[in-house]
């Protein structure tokens, strides 16, 4: 789920038409799934559809899917929602994110609010650790 939402991150959906007589359009471009397959093909298929409907349901993207026939015929993710920049933050860095892996294994799970807390927690130590080390000043 971490490599969806920096991968949806990355690619550039919001364009501004500028227009003489109307002025500025803005408007988001979906970005289709088979460009989200394109962009992470070290995971399989079926585990990013999976996560991308996982992330949605939780509120961290928005996605459109059709369905026809008890199968999508087509499926897009609109944007990242703030909640998803937000968690994204969270577990962007490398070294926190290794912090975070090894917090769940130990805790063994995996959920969203489970990685979320986690996340959460470090940055609160690294906050509190931050401000330990600050001299008064006068």
């Amino acid at each position: 789920m971490r490599d969806c939402l920096l991968y949806l991150e990355s690619v550039k959906n919001i364009i501004v038409e500028s227009d003489a007589d109307t002025g500025d359009a803005v408007s988001f471009e979906a970005i289709f799934i088979g460009k989200i397959f394109d962009g992470l093909q070290q995971w399989a298929k079926e585990d990013i559809v999976y996560s991308l409907f996982n992330l949605e349901q939780g509120g961290y993207i928005n996605l459109s899917a059709l369905s026809a026939d008890n199968s999508y015929a087509d499926i897009y993710v609109n944007y990242v929602t703030l909640l998803g920049h937000e968690f994204l933050d969270s577990v962007r860095d490398e070294n926190r994110w290794k912090g975070v892996k090894n917090v769940l294994s130990a805790v063994r799970d995996y959920s969203l609010a489970a990685i979320s807390a986690a996340a959460e927690g470090m940055t609160s130590a690294a906050i509190s650790a931050y401000f330990s080390q600050q001299k008064p000043t006068s």
